[in-house]
């Protein structure tokens, strides 16, 4: 249920409520009599009773038209736990006399309405019902949150913050109303926000499970997967059966690198709901399949969901077990249908995302840098590194070397830089030529809002270089060229045939709409590559380093020593021993860069070859 409606307002205070009986306009002394008896009944806690007298009232012709009538009418059928016709009654009620219990009690009714038609899955219809409550009832506070939780899940952004922001005014304790607005936060991809609302949440309710469960999500999306685990814990020691929260908490003990627990929270939530394919997913990433394995057994006796995007899941889990046995038809098969179901409803526009790529790289190569004169001053430090490349390019193995080094903090995949920009010029991120034309002015908000959340985010730190490695900076390298001159930038590369390969057996948590069709993945790689070549051409030898993924497994003392020198740091031991430092780390890789550097990964392709045209052949 959205709401907690189990009693309508007006009938909560029964002897307040029935002393205001309105005057029927033509006097009607034998329903008067009817009329009070059965509120009499309602007083008293005599609803059977109440509803005898009502039916045989009904069913003899003997009924009121007043608004009292109408009022007792809906609270009978209420009870009946007929909801439909209880708001039909206090309709008419309200048309003859609007008096505020009448309207309370009809604003409840629909809540309720609402609840059941959200459980039913028809959203519209909760959206509606809840749209009239608050209209009847503005002050209902449990009206107001629920109309914001409907609004969001409808993705009308606006009235949900509205709608939870007056819940918060009329109840500023109301914990509900700051969990789903922290909810909402999250939907909008603004998980710092998100994390302040669930926070302000449980301070209000410390034993509500679901606002922990939510606070530990969003700590997982801003990389706070440590203060996630204290929040998931305790959703769990509040609700032993909440299988979404265990689910969470195994996201969190995988990010920290505790991957039994990990395992063991992604079984326990599947004991408690067979049918969670988010901890399916989960496991079989984690897990290593081996035949006549009882997980491989509940893996394949798993029905496919209905839904598309559960399904898929499901399916790139099977996928993934029937690489790791060798039956890579399976395994392949099952690739080709999960990413066919994600493709169908992603909405990507190819032609679109193609030409703005072109766009990116004609404005590097033929625009001409700003001269030094016309550069912001260069930052103190700590200094900032960017690692891009595209999806499976080995950019978490290469954060993980450099966070290995004392020197060196890492951000993980945060999107600051794109942040910045909106902050700056929301329309700036739609031009790929704007970081040309932006003066000095521009250009120093950029650099002064990225800072200040790098700052924000890795606290005092009193490392030289800060690595980030959000791959989205590919589409902003003009704008951290002007904005940074100082930064570094690593651009890492891939075979993209088992780039594409790793892509198209992965499903992306977010983005990345261009990979779920092997043609189409081939199209923008190779569009993709050549955008990160320009930037390797044209940007100075002293900014920009390029790496080849294939020589960094091959020789990885001879390119950490390389990188460390252009990034102006000493050797140390602790690179070439990364998977031996405790670090959070949040990606698809999380389990990969904590095992030694080897070569798995390279040549993978060729055993799913005749598998692959479409890719090869667009690449």
């Amino acid at each position: 249920m959205l709401f907690d409606a189990n009693e309508l307002i007006g009938t909560r205070h029964n002897h307040a409520l029935f002393s205001q009986v309105a005057e029927p306009v033509t006097p009607q002394p034998e329903i008067d009599t009817i009329l009070r008896n059965i509120e009499a009944d309602l007083i008293a806690g005599r609803v059977i009773e109440a509803a005898r007298r009502l039916d045989e009232a009904v069913l003899e012709g003997r009924q009121g038209t007043h608004s009292d009538w109408w009022h007792v009418r809906a609270v009978i059928a209420y009870h009946r736990n007929s909801l439909e016709e209880a708001v039909g009654h206090w309709r008419k009620a309200i048309r003859q006399d609007p008096r505020p219990h009448y309207r309370h009690n009809l604003a409840s009714a629909l809540c309720d309405l609402a609840a059941l038609s959200v459980e039913h899955g028809r959203l519209p219809l909760a959206f509606e019902a809840l749209c009239e409550a608050v209209q009847a009832a503005p002050t209902l506070v449990e009206a107001q949150a629920a109309l914001g939780i409907v609004a969001t899940e409808m993705q009308d952004w606006d009235l949900a913050a509205q709608a939870l922001h007056e819940a918060i005014r009329l109840d500023e304790d109301h914990a509900r109303a700051h969990d789903a607005l922290g909810t909402l936060a999250g939907r909008q991809h603004r998980w710092s926000e998100a994390v302040s609302h669930h926070a302000d949440a449980v301070r209000r309710d410390a034993r509500c499970a679901e606002a922990w469960n939510n606070l530990g999500h969003a700590l997982l999306q801003i990389g706070s997967s440590d203060k996630a685990v204290q929040a998931l814990e305790q959703a769990v020691a509040i609700s032993l059966g909440f299988a979404e929260a265990h689910n969470n908490l195994g996201n969190a003990y995988r990010d920290c690198g505790r991957f039994t627990d990990a395992l063991g929270c992604y079984r326990q939530a599947l004991e408690l709901k067979p049918d969670l394919t988010e901890a399916q997913f989960n496991l079989a990433d984690l897990h290593r399949y081996e035949t006549d394995d009882a997980e491989l057994t509940r893996l394949l006796q798993t029905p496919v969901p209905a839904e598309a995007p559960r399904a898929a899941l499901l399916l790139f889990a099977r996928g993934k077990a029937f690489d790791e046995l060798g039956r890579t038809d399976e395994a392949f098969a099952s690739w080709r249908e999960a990413n066919g179901l994600i493709r169908r409803g992603n909405g990507y526009d190819e032609a679109r995302t193609l030409e703005r790529l072109e766009q990116l790289r004609s404005s590097i190569e033929g625009g001409a840098p700003p001269s030094p004169a016309d550069q912001p001053p260069l930052p103190s430090p700590p200094n900032h590194v960017f690692i891009v490349g595209a999806p499976r390019c080995g950019s978490t193995l290469l954060e993980q070397i450099l966070a290995s080094h004392p020197a060196v903090q890492s951000l993980g995949e945060r999107d600051f830089f794109e942040q910045s920009i909106m902050a700056a010029s929301p329309q700036a991120l739609g031009n790929p030529r704007s970081w040309l034309a932006r003066d000095n002015e521009q250009v120093r908000a950029i650099a002064e809002g990225y800072r200040s959340r790098v700052l924000a985010s890795t606290a005092a730190t009193t490392r030289s270089l800060i690595v980030d490695k959000f791959l989205g900076n590919s589409l902003v390298l003009g704008e951290i060229r002007r904005a940074l001159p100082a930064a570094k930038i690593i651009v890492l590369f891939r075979d993209n045939r088992d780039l594409g390969l790793s892509c198209y057996s992965k499903r992306f948590t977010t983005g990345h709409p261009y990979a779920y069709d092997l043609a189409e993945l081939g199209r923008y790689l190779s569009t993709h590559d050549r955008l990160l070549e320009a930037a390797s051409r044209c940007f100075p030898e002293t900014t920009v380093m390029r790496i080849q993924y294939e020589e960094m497994v091959e020789r990885p003392e001879q390119v950490i020593r390389r990188l460390l020198n252009f990034l102006g740091l000493s050797w140390h031991p602790a690179c070439l021993e990364f998977h031996t430092t405790s670090r959070i780390v949040t990606t698809a890789s999380a389990q990969q860069v904590r095992s030694p550097i080897n070569r798995h990964g390279v040549g993978r392709w060729r055993r799913y070859e005749r598998h692959l045209g479409p890719l090869l052949d667009a690449l």
